[in-house]
C-alpha cells in the first residue's frame, strides 16, 4: 500500500519474497558489520511529479507519498492524466538503518528504473511489463548516511502498479518506510485542532439505506473536501447517529448517475467510514483504527483488515441520487458506547457519475491519504439527543438560526391536522422557496435545504392551513444565513 497514494491503494500487496541477489564489492574483502540505529527515522516520505505521458513528459502533477507503493488498477493519480499512459518520477534521501548491503526490489507493472546514490541499481525502463514482476538489485549503504534515491517509472496500459523493498542481512523485507525517506518539500502546516462532530441518539433505526423518517431529522453535514479530482458540483452529505449497539453513519449522495462498474469499489460510487477509536493522533494506522467501505448498488462492504462481523450496509436509489447507511456494532470494533466519548472520525464520500473512473473523492475533515494516517480525521462525540423546545406563544420558529449548515428547521404547532406551508424571499423580494408539508396535530418540523443559499437575510413566513377549513397565519421573521 503507499501511504501517499490515492485512496484506492489502501490495501498492501502481500505474499511475494523476491530471490535476494548476490552482491560483491570489487577491491580488498571488508567484513560487513550491523550498526542498529540509535535514533528513529524522522522522514516525511518522497516528492513525486506525474507526467501525462509514459516517457516522464507532458502535462505535470505534482505530489507527494509517504512511500513507493501503490496498485493502480484502472486510473490514473488524477483525472488529468490519462489511465494507461502516464509515467512518475519519485525522488527522495534514503537513510539507512545499517552499515551493510541492501537489496531493492522494485515490483511493477509497466516499467521503472531506480537510482541510489547516483548508481542505477536496477533499469528495467524498456520492461512494459502487463503483470506483476520482480526485479533486484544491491548497493552497499551506510548506517543513518542518507543518500539520493529515484524512482523512474511509467506504464501503457491498464492495471499499473509500482513498489519498492529493501532488505539486508540484519533487516526482513518490507517496503521502504516513511520514516527512512526525506522528501525535501517544505515542512507542512501544523494540522489546526480537529473538529468536532456529535453523534445523537438514535432509537428504532432500521438499515434500509433510506435515510427518512424521525431518526435522520437532525442536522446533515456537508462532505464537500475535494481530495482527488473536481468538485462535483452537487452536494454530498452525511449525519452519525449510535445506540447501545451499533454506530450509524447515514449519507446522502447527490449523483444522479451513479456507477459500478470496477472491481474496487473505492473507484466506483462508494461511502467509506474511517474510526481512530483511541483518537491518538497517531502518525500511522494501528489495529484500533477501523476502515469501511459500502459500495452503491451491489451493497458490498469491506474493511480494511476484514473486520465485518455483524456489520449492516444498505444503499437506496432516490430521486437525486442515493442515500445509504451503514451500521457498525460497537462488539465488532471492541469498545463500550457511553455519552460523551471521543473517536477520530472522517467521511469519505466517492462519486463516478459515469462508467470508468472516479469523478471526485471528497472527505470531512481528511485527505486522500486518510486509508493510513489518521492525523487529519476530525472528531466524532457520542452526545446526547437536543429537543427542540416548543414555540414560544404559539409562534414558529426556525433552528439554528443564524443558519451555518446547509439545513434549516421550521418548527410550529398544528391545532388540527392540515397541511403547514413556509416561504422564504431574499431581500429583494424574490420568492427562493416553498415547502408545503402535511403534518397531524401537536408540535410539528419542517426542513429546508438551504445550501444554494448565499450569505445573508432572508425572510419567511409559515401559514397553517387546517382539513377543516380553519388557517393560522404568523408575522414574516428573520432567517439569518451565514456560509
Amino acid at each position: 500500500m503507499n501511504p501517499r497514494s490515492p485512496s484506492f491503494a489502501v490495501f498492501p500487496k502481500m505474499g511475494f519474497w523476491p530471490l535476494a541477489l548476490a552482491w560483491c564489492c570489487w577491491g580488498p574483502a571488508m567484513a560487513q558489520t550491523a550498526t542498529p540505529t540509535p535514533l528513529p527515522g524522522t522522514g516525511d516520505g518522497v516528492a513525486v511529479t506525474f507526467y501525462a505521458n509514459p516517457n516522464l513528459t507532458g502535462v505535470v502533477f505534482p505530489t507527494y507519498w509517504e512511500n513507493i507503493n501503490t496498485d493502480f488498477f484502472e486510473c490514473s493519480p488524477d483525472p488529468s492524466l490519462p489511465a494507461g499512459s502516464f509515467s512518475g518520477q519519485f525522488t527522495a534521501q534514503v537513510e539507512p538503518v545499517y552499515s551493510e548491503p541492501y537489496t531493492f526490489t522494485l515490483n511493477i507493472e509497466g516499467g521503472a528504473r531506480l537510482i541510489v546514490n547516483g548508481v542505477t541499481v536496477i533499469n528495467q525502463w524498456a520492461a512494459d511489463v502487463t503483470s506483476f514482476t520482480q526485479f533486484s538489485g544491491s548497493v552497499t549503504l551506510t548506517a543513518l548516511q542518507r543518500v539520493p534515491l529515484e524512482v523512474d517509472w511509467y506504464e501503457t496500459s491498464v492495471p499499473g502498479a509500482v513498489d519498492l523493498f529493501w532488505q539486508s542481512p540484519s533487516q526482513a523485507q518490507e517496503v521502504v518506510p516513511m520514516d527512512r525517506l526525506y522528501s525535501g518539500l517544505p515542512a507542512p502546516t501544523a494540522t489546526p485542532f480537529p473538529p468536532t462532530y456529535a453523534a445523537l441518539p438514535a432509537q428504532g433505526l432500521v438499515v434500509n439505506g433510506q435515510t427518512t423518517g424521525p431518526a435522520w431529522e437532525g442536522v446533515w453535514t456537508l462532505a464537500s473536501k475535494v481530495v482527488w479530482g473536481q468538485a462535483p458540483g452537487y452536494p454530498v452529505s452525511f449525519q452519525a447517529l449510535w445506540d447501545s449497539n451499533y454506530l450509524y453513519l447515514g449519507c446522502r449522495v447527490a449523483d444522479p448517475t451513479p456507477h459500478h462498474t470496477s472491481p474496487e469499489n473505492y473507484n466506483d460510487d462508494s461511502i467509506e467510514l474511517f474510526l481512530s477509536l483511541d483518537n491518538d493522533r497517531a502518525a500511522t494506522i494501528l489495529p484500533d483504527d477501523f476502515h469501511y467501505i459500502l459500495a452503491w448498488g451491489t451493497n458490498a462492504l469491506s474493511e480494511a483488515n476484514n473486520r465485518t462481523a455483524g456489520v449492516q450496509g444498505q444503499t437506496a436509489n432516490t430521486p437525486y441520487g442515493y442515500s445509504a447507511v451503514l451500521a457498525v456494532p460497537w462488539s465488532t470494533l471492541g469498545v463500550s458506547p457511553s455519552m460523551g466519548v471521543t473517536y477520530g472520525f472522517d467521511v469519505g464520500i466517492n462519486l463516478c457519475p459515469q462508467a470508468g473512473c472516479p469523478l471526485s473523492r471528497l472527505r470531512w475533515n481528511g485527505n486522500d491519504l486518510d486509508t493510513i494516517d489518521p492525523r487529519p480525521y476530525g472528531q466524532l462525540v457520542l452526545g446526547q439527543a437536543v429537543t427542540a423546545p416548543p414555540p414560544p406563544q404559539g409562534n414558529p420558529y426556525v433552528y439554528s438560526n443564524p443558519a451555518v449548515g446547509p439545513t434549516v428547521h421550521f418548527v410550529y404547532t398544528m391545532v388540527e391536522n392540515g397541511k403547514a406551508k413556509i416561504r422564504v424571499w431574499n431581500r429583494s423580494g424574490d420568492l427562493v422557496a416553498t415547502v408545503e408539508d402535511a403534518k397531524p396535530a401537536g408540535v410539528q418540523q419542517s426542513d429546508l435545504n438551504i445550501q444554494s443559499f448565499a450569505s445573508g437575510h432572508y425572510f419567511y413566513k409559515v401559514e397553517l392551513q387546517y382539513d377543516s377549513g380553519k388557517a393560522d397565519r404568523f408575522d414574516t421573521f428573520i432567517l439569518d444565513v451565514k456560509k
